[in-house]
């Protein structure tokens, strides 16, 4: 359904250097004289390619309503597995989105998003503190773990200042209600 709060008016982004809602100017988060027949509906081209990798394994958030939404995977060995929230911390989660390209994130419940889950549990036991990549963090062998996918880490993270971004209520994922 549609929201009750309009959070954004008078969004202007004059800069071609503009690349998030935070480069736009934009009337105080929450006043607004619009109604929601005013909402911005929005259909999204192809996204641009992630940020480089390490060589040693890929990442991706999975299963979730949106692309900065989901379950945390990682590529090995030719196979996407999932990650055990065992020892998963704040810091983890940081490092993680900030590897994705976002500014940070927060740690969702364990087992949410479990559509198209694959078989194998790649990782458990993360530590993590101020590294650059989740493969820099200490962690067990791949494929080591004693987890159940109920155990999965499931992360949401920062889009544009904004915890979330999403588009709702469109006839595909890449269109729709900007919410």
């Amino acid at each position: 359904g549609v929201p009750s709060i309009i959070w954004l008016d008078s969004v202007t982004c004059t800069s071609n250097n503009a690349t998030s809602l935070n480069d736009c100017n934009k009337d105080v988060p929450g006043r607004t004289d619009c109604s929601h027949i005013e909402d911005v509906n929005l259909r999204c081209g192809t996204a641009p390619p992630p940020p480089a990798r390490s060589i040693y394994s890929d990442i991706r958030l999975a299963g979730g309503p949106s692309s900065n939404e989901g379950r945390l995977e990682v590529y090995f060995n030719g196979t996407w597995g999932t990650v055990c929230d065992d020892g998963w911390t704040t810091d983890a989660t940081t490092v993680v989105c900030r590897e994705l390209g976002y500014s940070g994130g927060s740690t969702l419940a364990s087992g949410l998003y479990t559509r198209d889950m694959p078989d194998q549990i790649w990782l458990d036991d993360i530590g993590c503190a101020n590294d650059t990549s989740l493969n820099a963090c200490d962690k067990g062998r791949y494929g080591s773990h004693n987890c159940w996918h109920s155990e999965d880490v499931n992360l949401r993270c920062i889009v544009d200042g904004y915890s979330a971004i999403r588009l709702a209520d469109g006839p595909s994922a890449d269109e729709g209600r900007l919410e």
